[in-house]
Formats: structure tokens, sequence, C-alpha cells
């Protein structure tokens, strides 16, 4: 089956993490199950978690990832959206940037 062009966002942002160390946890649990959870968990270092749903470029969360979205943050977790992989390896090089100098 031919990748969607979110699962290649997808794809590459987590073998960008995974050549950076960092370990992945693809949040898919099948349908109608927990559904509506960002798409991916990446276990930064030092113990911080940062989870990121991939959207094909231009859309943005449905209703359900928005309520699950806002629990997470509500809960102090840090959520981001990547429409591209630019963003999504972005994102990750803040992080990481931030955790290297003690402001994460």
């Amino acid at each position: 089956m031919a990748k969607t062009e979110e699962g290649k966002i997808q794809d590459a942002v987590i073998k960008y993490a995974n050549g950076l160390g960092i370990r992945t946890i693809r949040m898919y649990f099948g349908p109608g199950i927990q559904t509506g959870w960002p798409d991916v968990l990446f276990l930064l270092p030092g113990g911080r978690p940062l989870f990121i749903e991939f959207k094909k470029p231009g859309e943005g969360p449905t209703p359900k990832q928005e309520r699950k979205i806002q629990i997470l943050r509500d809960n102090g977790y840090d959520v981001k959206l990547c429409d591209d992989r630019a963003t999504g390896k972005a994102v990750i090089a803040e992080a990481m940037r931030l955790i290297k100098e003690g402001n994460w």
C-alpha cells in the first residue's frame, strides 16, 4: 500500500529523530479504540515527552483530536502539530536545543 503524504512526513521526522538518538512510539491503537491521540510520542533526553500530531499539508486536527491535544496540554505535556517535514524536523531540533541549554 502506498504511503499517504501524512505518512511520508511522519516517517521522515521519525527517521530524523531516530538519527539523533530519540526513541519514538507510534500512538496507533486501531479504529475506534482510543482514537484522536497524537500520532507519535518522542521520548526526548532527560525524560521529556513530546507528542506530535502529523497532518497532510494545510490540514488541521479533527475536533476529537483537538480535545485530546487539549487534555494533554492541560496536564503539562508538549504537543505540536506538523504538516510538513521541515516543520517536524524544526520542532525536534528546537526541543533538543532547549534541553541542551537547560531551558526545557
